[in-house]
């Protein structure tokens, strides 16, 4: 699946921009990435791979690695906020996907 990252929703850089309102920017991106807009997610990805990645990293040692889990973790999140009972809260979800991947590799 290839995911576009593209600006939907005009708004402030994200620095000037207060966590609250953040949020709130989150979960309308969430929200249209929830009824299958893979723009919408593309974005959401756009804005916190880099973090995400920067974290797994830091745990896994080989690069291989941090790519492969960095990619199911993002797929996770996205097949969670596609399923119909999901709340779409992104950033918890995406908390759940980074805890169980991290898991998943350590047992391994």
């Amino acid at each position: 699946m290839r995911i576009e990252c593209k600006q939907l929703i005009p708004h402030e850089p994200l620095r000037s921009t207060p966590p609250d309102q953040v949020q709130i920017h989150d979960e309308l991106i969430a929200g249209r990435a929830a009824r299958g807009d893979r723009a919408a997610f593309g974005v959401l990805v756009g804005r916190y791979s880099s973090a995400v990645h920067h974290l797994v990293q830091r745990m896994v040692p080989e690069a291989e690695d941090t790519d492969r889990i960095v990619i199911e973790i993002f797929l996770a999140v996205w097949q969670e906020l596609r399923d119909p009972g999901c709340r779409g809260d992104f950033l918890r979800s995406l908390g759940r996907a980074l805890t169980a991947e991290l898991q998943r590799y350590r047992s391994d």
